[in-house]
């Protein structure tokens, strides 16, 4: 997948929930806030994974990132030496 195509499905999964938590109940709002969270801690690394400094995304940004990626460690999809946002 590209990089375009791939920021094009974290820009469009984004607008999903945030117009989920416009329309919707308060416990669909608190499962659409987890996810969005999720998204755009992935979209903010993504985009400033080729500056000089990482300390332009947000360490709670990080963290979430790094959580993704013992996951996909753990269940053997990328090496333990590799960042799923480096790919």
């Amino acid at each position: 997948m590209s990089k375009e195509v791939f920021d094009k499905f974290l820009d469009d999964k984004i607008t999903s929930y945030a117009k989920n938590i416009i329309a919707r109940g308060e416990n669909n709002d608190r499962s659409a806030v987890g996810e969005l969270d999720v998204y755009t801690s992935i979209l903010q690394v993504l985009r400033h994974k080729n500056e000089q400094s990482r300390e332009i995304a947000s360490f709670r940004a990080l963290g979430v990132c790094d959580a993704i990626n013992d996951i996909l460690v753990e269940l053997k999809l990328i090496d333990k030496n590799v960042k799923f946002w480096e790919l």
